[in-house]
């Protein structure tokens, strides 16, 4: 049985237009890790290799939801077991009384909130009423694998402009180390407004789910393939198969995708096979069309690429060098950018490690390696070498181009 494990930073969903700092005038922003999401500003405005896929339950398309132009920001967040939120100009409020719920993901709109409850999903509405299970585990056990005791919900994201949900589930099964879940590559979806929900895909015909941001494409990512759809479950077909790659024990990876701004179509980062035993392979960064075949468009020179590496218009990307000296080993992240231009490399002064790239694709965060208590973040540029120091914080997300939490 082999795991998978995605490469995924910090899932930040941001839906509007003003914030709490900026880099003009920057002032303490020191927040703990339960920032989970926050909500945006302005949402923006293949038939190749058809797959025959068992389905549950057809179902409608989704309820669409209008395209909100918002005010303030608003930031869900899990804190001691429960789900929290908090809204520009105000005081944080207690949506959820548990002591077990986390993970919580708003939609675009910012009106609802779904979260994670032991083995089901709830929601909330985003002023604290109709808090309700949505997907209870006794419904999950209908898909319990052979062999297995327990199924939880694993990804989930919110489609955009809409108050519909769509998930994977995880099962346990027997390690050398005890017990593990493992994705089972499913794919469910729930319409919170008509109460409808039920499975889309079969196991192995799912994956963690990605959006194009006009909403009417799906991408699956799994560990050796990408499968595309509509957002309604159908035309489902191959986007892009690939050798997997992942750990010297066999454990598979499951890439990060990153959607195009204009809805043509998803990029993706593909390592070679044991890239962290084996580093002389090259990353390649791929272009995956919603409709026509997959093209690689960039090679970088090492094969290491990290957490949120992937710039949000997918002609970035950020990768490792490691070197040796006897037992020390170090790390400096180095930029790579489509179409040529200076590799850009974060050793020089002041040394930095990559945090996230800001939304207009073009400027970076890193920081030092000091404590978390003392560490310094910089503000770089993708064109030159110069960083300018700003006020960080244990999390950092951007807003918008020149707001940040």
């Amino acid at each position: 049985m082999k795991f998978h494990r995605p490469i995924q930073a910090l899932l930040i969903v941001i839906l509007l237009a003003l914030a709490a700092c900026s880099l003009a005038q920057p002032t303490d922003t020191r927040y703990n890790d339960w920032l989970s999401s926050a909500v945006p500003a302005t949402l923006t405005a293949m038939a190749q290799n058809p797959v025959v896929a068992p389905t549950g339950t057809p179902l409608p398309t989704p309820t669409e939801t209008a395209t909100p132009v918002l005010s303030s920001l608003s930031v869900v967040y899990s804190q001691n077991g429960s789900i929290w939120i908090w809204m520009e100009g105000g005081q944080p409020k207690r949506l959820s009384t548990g002591t077990v719920d986390e993970r919580p993901r708003v939609s675009d709109d910012g009106k609802l909130v779904v979260f994670k409850r032991g083995n089901e999903l709830w929601t909330v509405n985003a002023d604290g009423t109709n808090l309700h299970v949505v997907i209870r585990e006794t419904y999950l056990r209908g898909s319990l694998p052979s062999g297995s005791t327990q199924i939880q919900p694993d990804a989930y994201a919110w489609a955009p402009n809409s108050h519909t949900f769509f998930f994977t589930t995880a099962a346990d099964t027997p390690t050398p180390d005890g017990v593990g879940f493992y994705d089972m590559l499913n794919l469910f979806r729930v319409d919170v407004d008509a109460n409808d929900f039920g499975k889309v895909f079969e196991k192995g015909y799912g994956g963690i789910p990605y959006f194009s941001p006009d909403g009417k494409t799906l991408a699956l990512a799994q560990g050796h393939i990408i499968f595309l759809a509509n957002t309604d479950g159908s035309n489902l077909h191959q986007g892009m198969a690939f050798d997997p790659f992942g750990y010297p024990d066999g454990g598979e990876i499951i890439p990060t995708l990153v959607p195009l701004p204009d809805s043509s179509g998803f990029r993706v980062i593909i390592p070679a096979w044991e890239y962290l035993g084996d580093p002389s392979g090259k990353a390649k960064l791929w272009n995956i069309p919603v409709q026509g075949k997959p093209s690689m468009i960039s090679t970088s020179p090492e094969s290491w690429p990290i957490a949120g590496a992937l710039s949000p218009n997918g002609n970035a990307f950020v990768y490792a060098v490691f070197s040796t000296n006897g037992n020390d080993i170090s790390q400096k992240d180095c930029l790579h950018r489509q179409g040529g231009g200076p590799e850009i490399c974060l050793d020089q002064a002041p040394a930095c490690s990559f945090v996230n790239w800001l939304p207009d694709s073009q400027r970076y965060i890193c920081a030092d390696q000091k404590p978390l208590s003392d560490r310094i973040y910089y503000l770089g540029n993708i064109d030159s070498n110069n960083r300018s120091q700003i006020v960080g914080g244990d999390s950092l997300t951007w807003v918008d181009d020149n707001h940040y939490l």
